[in-house]
């Protein structure tokens, strides 16, 4: 699979999810959050509406999160393409090239997350509510 057709896969996938779910998960992964290993963590980890977003070790049910994993359409093909995502600019024998894939998996999730609100003209409203945030106390 190549980067383009990853992005546009995960691209289609989150664009189901609501415009508060594409704001969670953006929070999320702007925090760091987002792990490709971890089930509560990864790409389809986070699009269960059950729970509120969260860490594996925090996970409230684990065996459930897990059974609707695997009951997910299209999970699989979405969550490899995630993996594309990072991947595809790390070797393996690099030092730290599992932290590194999980970077260019998360910014480029960022990115894609942006681009689907931005096409539901949206964009100017989060820019605004992210600044808001940001500015100090």
């Amino acid at each position: 699979m190549q980067l383009d057709e990853a992005r546009a896969i995960v691209r289609e996938f989150v664009s189901k999810w609501t415009t508060q779910k594409l704001c969670e998960v953006l929070a999320f992964a702007e925090d760091g959050k987002m792990c490709f290993g971890l089930s509560c963590q990864c790409l389809a980890g986070v699009s269960f509406d059950k729970f509120p977003l969260h860490l594996r070790k925090d996970c409230p049910n684990f065996a459930e999160h897990l059974q609707y994993l695997r009951d997910l359409q299209k999970v699989s093909e979405a969550e490899y393409a995630y993996n594309i995502l990072g991947s595809y600019r790390v070797t393996i024998d690099e030092p730290g090239w599992i932290e590194r894939a999980d970077e260019f998996r998360t910014s480029g999730l960022i990115a894609i997350i942006c681009e689907v609100l931005a096409s539901r003209e949206l964009a100017d409203e989060v820019i605004v509510v992210r600044m808001v945030e940001e500015v100090p106390a």
